[in-house]
């Protein structure tokens, strides 16, 4: 898992359930497996940006890893999505192996826009 991280865009909506499947792959599209891993993902306003407006880990239950299949399942409710203001952020994801050096993979970056709700 030493390649660049890829970008992925991610778009939600303020005030609903957001809930992505992502499925990880080899180069010759076999699934990666996550045994032992574990994952992290924070949202910020910018790159520079000190504080966190979201954060997602296997360990808050915001991202499921996939036994066999490859999938992160990303997973933020409703009620914390209303808490974010319309915008456009950046974000990262990144995996965590299961060592005692403790590796770190970024696998994907990218922008995390929040389109504003109109029902409410």
């Amino acid at each position: 898992m030493s390649t660049a991280a890829g970008l992925y865009n991610i778009v939600a909506d303020q005030g609903s359930t957001l809930s992505r499947v992502i499925y990880y792959k080899d180069p010759a599209k076999k699934p990666i497996l996550f045994n032992g891993y574990t994952a992290r993902m924070q949202v910020r306003a910018s790159y520079d940006s000190l504080d966190a407006i979201l954060e997602l880990t296997t360990e808050n239950g915001g991202i499921e890893l996939g036994a066999s299949d490859g999938s992160i399942a990303l997973f933020v409710d409703d009620v914390v999505m209303a808490s974010i203001q319309e915008g456009i952020y950046v974000y990262d994801l990144e995996l965590v192996a299961p060592s005692a050096d403790l590796f770190v993979y970024k696998i994907l970056q990218g922008n995390f826009a929040v389109r504003s709700e109109v029902t409410r």
